[in-house]
C-alpha cells in the first residue's frame, strides 16, 4: 500500500512536468524506558507516517510533507511542494544542476539480533532498575538516571528519476548518569556518554553496553571528583579518548566539511565553515597522523550507518582528510555539482517525513594508527587523559573552540597518577589537528553514536557515529572551570 501512494506521488510530479521530483514514505516508532532516582520515571511509545514531497522545478526546491495519506493528502503535498518552488525559483541566483545518479531499485535492512520490541517493556525497565540500585549503592549520590531507547524507522524512497528504495532501520541506545554531592559540590559522570551511546542494531546493543557492570565505577568516579583537584593550568599533552574525541571530530571537522556551509545553504549553530574550496586538495588541516573517512564501511554497526541517503545516492567512502591534507567534501547532488564533485557523498538526511533533506554526517571516522595505546600513554611525561565530555562551543566558522569534560586522569611518567575535576581544553580547529602527535591502533579502535546532531531552520536532529581509537595531542591549553 505505502508503495503504491509513493507511485502515485511520482506519477503526479510527472504530469506536473518537473526537473526531479522524489518522494519518502516513513513510519516511525520510538520507545523509550527510563528511571530516575530508584524508581521507573518513563515508558512512553510513539508512532507517526507521513510522506514528504520534494520537487525541482524551474530552478526552484520546494517541498510538502503530510500524514494525510489519502488521495487528496497527497494532492494536497505535491500541490504545496510546487508551490515552494514557484517562490523559491524567483530568488535563485545559481542554477541548479544535479550530479548522474544511478535509479536503484533495492531493499535494505539493519540486521538485529535480539529484536526489542515483541519484548516487554517491564523487562526492559527490570534491567534498568538494576543500574540505579548499583549507582545508589554509595553515601553522597545525589541523583541517579537510567535509559534506553529503541527507534525504528521503515521509509520507501522513490523519484522521477526510477529509483525505488525500501529500508528498515532499527537504532538501540542507552545510557547512565548519576551526580554525587558534598555541601554546595557537585560533581557528575556518565556512561557511554551524556547523550547516551546509539548503534543500529537490537537490544543486544544494550547487552553489549554493560550498563549494569559500569554503573559501579560512574558511581564511584563522581565520589572521587569531589576530593579532586581541579584541573591545573597550562600547556601539556592531552590524550582524546571515547566520546569527547568523537565530540571533537564531529564538530571541528565533521561539521566544517558540509559542502552546504560553503554556499550560505546553512548559517544555524555555527553555520559556516573554515574548509574553504581553495583549501580542497591543497590545504594542510591536521599532521600526517589524521585520516578522516566518511561513510566508512568498516563501520556498519554505528548509528549513522545508512546504505543509501535520503536522495537516493548511495553511501560513498569519501576521504575527507587524508594524512592531514584536506581532501573532500560531505555533499549533496546539487552542491557536489556546483563544485565540479562528479557524485555526491550519500550524506543527504532528513529526520523524518516532514523535513527537507540536509547534508549531514552519517559515519565519520579518525582511522586508527599503529602502536598500542598503552604504548602511547608510556611517553606522555605529564598530561591529561579526557574520556567524556561535559560541555563545548565553537565559533560560527568552526575554528576556535571550547571543550569540557566530566574528569580528566594526570598522567605523570607514562602512568595514571590520579584525577582531576572540572577539565576544560581550547584550540583552534586548523592547529589543534596538526598538534595530533599519534593515533592508537585499531584494537582500541571504537564507535560512538549520538542521537542529537542538531543542524537547520526548522532544526533538525539526526543520528550520527564516529569511530576512533584514542588520540594524543601535544602542548594543548588546558585549564579548569569554575564549577
Amino acid at each position: 500500500m505505502s508503495r503504491e501512494k509513493i507511485l502515485s506521488v511520482l506519477n503526479l510530479l510527472h504530469l506536473k512536468k518537473v526537473f526531479y521530483g522524489d518522494a519518502r514514505f516513513v513510519h516511525l516508532k520510538q520507545r523509550t524506558v527510563s528511571a530516575k532516582n530508584g524508581h521507573p520515571s518513563i515508558l512512553e511509545e510513539k508512532e507517526s507516517a507521513g510522506i514528504g514531497v520534494r520537487v525541482l522545478k524551474n530552478e526552484g526546491w520546494g517541498f510538502g510533507g503530510t500524514s494525510d495519506l489519502s488521495a487528496r493528502g497527497l494532492e494536497r503535498a505535491v500541490t504545496h511542494a510546487l508551490a515552494a518552488a514557484a517562490a523559491s525559483a524567483r530568488t535563485r541566483i545559481f542554477p541548479v544542476e544535479l550530479t548522474r545518479e544511478p535509479a536503484i531499485q533495492t531493499c535494505w535492512r539493519t540486521e538485529i539480533r535480539m529484536d526489542p520490541w515483541p519484548m516487554d517493556p517491564a523487562e526492559q525497565m527490570a534491567y534498568l532498575m538494576e543500574c540505579e540500585k548499583n549507582l545508589r549503592s554509595a553515601k553522597g549520590i545525589l541523583l541517579t538516571e537510567s535509559r534506553m531507547d529503541f527507534i525504528r524507522k521503515f521509509q520507501i524512497f522513490g523519484s522521477t528519476q526510477g529509483s525505488l528504495i525500501e529500508s528498515r532501520r532499527d537504532l538501540t541506545g542507552g545510557g547512565i548518569f548519576c551526580k554525587a554531592a558534598n555541601g554546595s559540590e557537585i560533581q557528575k559522570r556518565s556512561f557511554p556518554n551524556p547523550s547516551r551511546d546509539f548503534r543500529n542494531g537490537g537490544y543486544e546493543a544494550i547487552l553489549d553496553l554493560k550498563l549494569k557492570e559500569e554503573s559501579f565505577r560512574i558511581r564511584d568516579e563522581a565520589l572521587l571528583l569531589l576530593k579532586s583537584r581541579p584541573c591545573s593550568q597550562g600547556k601539556r599533552d592531552l590524550i582524546l579518548k571515547g566520546s569527547i574525541l568523537a565530540l571533537q571530530i564531529h564538530e571541528s571537522l565533521g561539521h566544517a566539511s558540509e559542502l552546504d556551509r560553503v554556499y550560505g545553504h546553512e548559517d544555524n549553530f555555527g553555520g559556516r565553515t573554515f574548509l574553504k574550496p581553495e583549501k580542497l586538495g591543497k590545504g594542510k588541516v591536521g599532521s600526517r597522523h589524521v585520516t578522516i573517512i566518511a561513510n566508512c564501511p568498516t563501520d556498519k554497526s554505528g548509528a549513522g550507518f545508512i546504505a543509501y541517503d535520503d536522495e537516493g545516492v548511495p553511501s560513498r567512502e569519501t576521504t575527507v582528510v587524508k594524512e592531514g591534507l584536506f581532501t573532500g567534501y560531505l555533499s549533496s547532488r546539487e552542491t557536489a555539482s556546483r563544485a565540479g564533485i562528479p557524485h555526491a557523498s550519500g550524506s543527504m538526511i532528513a529526520e523524518d517525513w516532514s523535513h527537507f533533506p540536509l547534508i549531514r554526517m552519517t559515519n565519520f571516522s579518525l582511522l586508527p594508527g599503529e602502536r598500542s595505546f598503552d604504548a602511547m600513554v608510556s611517553e606522555v611525561r605529564d598530561g591529561i587523559l579526557l574520556d567524556t565530555e561535559s560541555s563545548w562551543s565553537i565559533d560560527e566558522e568552526r575554528g576556535d573552540f571550547q571543550l569540557g569534560a566530566e574528569i580528566a586522569w594526570h598522567i605523570k611518567n607514562g602512568k595514571i597518577a590520579g584525577a582531576f575535576k572540572n577539565p576544560l581544553y581550547r584550540g583552534n580547529s586548523l592547529e589543534f589537528w596538526k598538534k595530533c602527535g599519534e593515533v592508537a591502533n585499531a584494537q582500541s579502535y571504537r564507535i560512538t553514536g549520538f542521537p542529537d546532531c542538531g543542524k537547520g531552520g526548522p532544526m533538525q536532529q539526526a543520528f550520527v557515529s564516529h569511530g576512533s581509537s584514542p588520540a594524543l595531542f601535544r602542548g594543548v591549553e588546558c585549564y579548569a572551570s569554575s564549577s
